[in-house]
């Protein structure tokens, strides 16, 4: 089953825009490892299915509320602080993924702007370098990665608008420069910025 939906009314719920980054590339969920979730997972899957077979009013609100159910479930079990934070007190480690959250949340409020390192884990409560080795152990990227990933997802909200030039895209979404745009833009979505834009104004 391959399953499409517009996730933009789902990144609206509090700290789920955080959890889908943190699952990318992709997250596996097999019937050996996780069997309670693995059923659980494809019950909601079915529902959904479901749902489109035998419409009835309230139809997408029912299949967006299953989709979120299906992201709770699996960012619970994704964020298991025991995993993320081993070797540390259950209070310590649920007092870290709290910081975490909020530190993720306050970088996709701010991606446009100029944040630094410092900033955050000031905000975090913690040294620069432990920091950043909390911040992988927590994400599964560095912290620039996922102010990467965040600037650039604003920046494709930006390109599908036909007048918005590429340059006001990229200061737009916090990059410096054009070129430095450019060159991530490409190696994050395999094409440049301007094919982007091309491939979506076809599309409209």
């Amino acid at each position: 089953m391959i399953l499409l939906f517009d996730y933009s009314l789902i990144c609206n719920v509090n700290a789920m825009d955080t959890l889908l980054h943190t699952l990318l590339p992709y997250t596996l969920i097999s019937k050996k490892e996780y069997p309670e979730l693995n059923s659980r997972l494809q019950f909601y899957l079915d529902e959904v299915v479901r749902e489109y077979d035998n419409p009835m009013p309230f139809t997408e609100a029912c299949v967006y509320s299953l989709m979120i159910r299906f992201f709770v479930a699996l960012g619970r079990t994704n964020f298991n602080a025991n995993t993320r934070f081993p070797g540390i007190t259950r209070n310590k480690q649920h007092e870290y993924v709290e910081k975490f959250m909020l530190v993720c949340n306050y970088i996709t409020d701010h991606c446009t702007e100029n944040i630094t390192i410092d900033e955050l884990a000031n905000l975090a409560g913690f040294s620069k370098f432990h920091f950043a080795r909390l911040f992988k152990q927590f994400s599964n990227m560095s912290c620039h990665e996922y102010l990467m990933k965040k600037r650039i997802a604003h920046a494709e909200r930006l390109l599908i608008e036909p007048h918005i030039s590429i340059t006001e895209v990229a200061m737009l979404s916090g990059f410096n420069s054009l070129s430095t745009f450019n060159r991530i833009f490409k190696a994050a979505k395999n094409c440049t910025p301007s094919e982007y834009k091309n491939l979506n104004r076809l599309k409209q």
